[in-house]
């Protein structure tokens, strides 16, 4: 009997084990799943603009071909000018708040922490990467809490987003009317996402500082966060330009100016990394509207990621070697 009890009470462990590890497969599966089909949709939705189009290769190569170093040299420059400024930014809400558990970073981690951000949104969803970059570099590199480092990264760019769903709205009265309900719609339901937090702020641990951040909102520093976003949207709109002069993309002012703010626009939605396929599709589509070509908008597209991927990566090494060189100082 005690040699049964014993088999059977091993019997049933073996079974818990089992179980536990069909459950943990389970999940990885579908965390993999997940992190597989934003990848997937991108695959999807940029073979469907290159299909749609009809570009060639020798489309393709003229629109390489056009590119001079100058515009690369532009392109890089203003890359780091953004990314610059978004450190300064988010620095400036660490700095505001409480330095009892730790001081603000450098201004040279800062911008490093930043573009690692900017690197993760190769793999993951743009605002998510650069959250995710900015508390592995603080807590792995500088020591800052993680929690901290997130609440006044999503701080900081709250601004951002106020700034892009304004001048989106904007834009979308200025290219077609009929947008506008849907802009309203949207700042509609991020105005009602954002109260619900606001009144609810027990919700929010301790760590994240909510308390602190909201007290920010009445000082002189929310004028120059909201400044420093203006500044950010207008580099990133540069940038665009930059990239539009070599495509042959021709549009007057507001033409560029309304299709620009409703593709940032499209990118707060997107859940694939950098926004892939759907701020493309988006200008695709824009730029149609404008009797600007498929074909051509598909080369505009292409080139602005091939030059945002490469620039990118050069910002992070420019601050890897800045970080290093103010280590050594």
């Amino acid at each position: 009997m005690r040699a049964e009890s014993k088999a059977i009470l091993r019997d049933s462990v073996i079974s818990r084990r089992q179980g536990i590890l069909a459950t943990d497969a389970k999940g990885i599966g579908l965390r993999l799943f997940w992190h597989i089909l934003p990848l997937a949709g991108v695959l999807v939705l940029m073979g469907l603009l290159v299909a749609a189009s009809g570009i060639t290769r020798d489309q393709m190569v003229s629109v390489f071909e056009a590119v001079t170093i100058g515009h690369v040299a532009a392109f890089f420059a203003v890359t780091v000018a953004m990314q610059a400024l978004s450190a300064a930014k988010w620095r400036m809400v660490m700095q505001h708040l409480p330095a009892g558990d730790s001081p603000p970073p450098l201004r040279s981690s800062a911008f490093l922490y930043t573009c690692l951000g900017a690197v993760l949104s190769f793999v993951l969803m743009p605002h998510v990467a650069k959250h995710a970059g900015r508390a592995l570099g603080a807590k792995f590199h500088g020591g800052l809490p993680a929690g901290k480092s997130v609440a006044a990264s999503l701080f900081e760019q709250v601004f951002d987003l106020v700034m892009i769903v304004v001048l989106a709205a904007f834009g979308a009265i200025l290219l077609a009317p009929v947008l506008t309900p849907y802009i309203a719609g949207a700042l509609g339901l991020g105005t009602a996402a954002v109260l619900f937090v606001l009144r609810r702020p027990q919700m929010v641990p301790a760590r994240f500082h909510l308390a602190d951040l909201l007290a920010l909102l009445r000082r002189p520093v929310a004028l120059r966060l909201c400044a420093i976003s203006l500044g950010f949207y207008l580099l990133t709109a540069l940038r665009t330009f930059i990239v539009a002069i070599p495509a042959g993309i021709a549009l007057l002012p507001v033409e560029f100016f309304a299709s620009f703010s409703l593709v940032q626009l499209s990118r707060l939605i997107a859940i694939t990394p950098m926004g892939l396929g759907v701020a493309d599709w988006t200008w695709a589509s824009v730029l149609g509207l404008l009797h600007i070509p498929l074909a051509l908008a598909a080369g505009f597209v292409i080139l602005m990621r091939v030059l945002d991927l490469i620039a990118t990566l050069a910002a992070f090494a420019l601050a890897v070697v800045l970080a290093k060189l103010v280590g050594r100082s």
